[in-house]
């Protein structure tokens, strides 16, 4: 199925603009709660981050060393940090945890919805584009086939 939009009815200027697939658009919608999921990620360890360093707790840069500094912090009787705020940190350490389960089960989501796009093994062999960036591509620009020009009539 084809759209047909016109730009300009003065001109008879018309664009046949392809209409996504399911699977393209599925990819899309995955991408996206993919991105607002990984921004929720970062925000709540920016969060952790700046309370830990309030009381004098700091926290390196990488997920990695969040992850493994925040439960010795959380278990040092030396630092300032009160009961409270150890409760606190350790349930948005328990959130960028799900997040980062529920990140790596989109992503295979989403690999395994691009593998079965003829184009993206193709897309793949481009220096610089991923996994994610492939499905970027392929959810916003969809399967280009054929034609390399935009048919128009003036």
């Amino acid at each position: 199925m084809k759209t047909h939009l016109s730009a300009c009815t003065s001109c008879n200027f018309n664009i046949v603009v392809p209409t996504k697939t399911i699977e393209l658009q599925d990819i899309k919608s995955i991408r996206c709660i993919r991105q607002s999921r990984v921004d929720q990620r970062l925000a709540a360890a920016n969060q952790l981050k700046s309370l830990a360093s309030e009381y004098g707790v700091t926290i390196a840069k990488s997920f990695k060393c969040l992850k493994e500094q925040v439960p010795i912090a959380l278990e040092d009787p030396d630092n300032e940090l009160s009961l409270i705020m150890r409760r606190i940190l350790h349930d948005l350490l328990e959130e960028i945890n799900v997040l980062t389960l529920e990140i790596k089960s989109l992503t295979n989501d989403l690999e395994s919805l691009c593998k079965q796009q003829p184009r993206y093994q193709a897309l793949l062999a481009i220096p610089g584009f991923g996994p994610i960036v492939a499905a970027a591509f392929l959810s916003q620009v969809g399967m280009i086939k054929g034609r390399t020009s935009i048919p128009y009539t003036v």
